[in-house]
């Protein structure tokens, strides 16, 4: 999950396909895994509710917890699910 930058409540619901793509065009930094990828499992962490977790991540040179849940469970916020990771 990436936060909710830029989406006012309802700007996310698309009328026409056709203006999918000019909807949500502020830019968003998405964090970066440290250590090597192959690794990064080993760095997840149980989280509140069942089936989320979390993970450290950097994010504009800072430290930070990114959490991870369901993409069935993402609704009218930011997500990713391809992650950078540092060599």
């Amino acid at each position: 999950l990436l936060g909710k930058a830029g989406i006012t409540p309802g700007s996310d619901v698309i009328v026409n396909e056709r203006t999918y793509g000019q909807v949500l065009n502020e830019a968003v930094e998405v964090p970066t895994l440290p250590g090597k990828a192959a690794d990064a499992v080993q760095r997840v962490t149980p989280g509140a509710a069942p089936m989320h977790f979390s993970v450290a991540a950097q994010a504009k040179g800072e430290a930070t917890q990114v959490e991870l849940v369901p993409f069935c469970r993402v609704a009218h916020e930011r997500y990713v699910m391809y992650w950078k990771a540092e060599s």
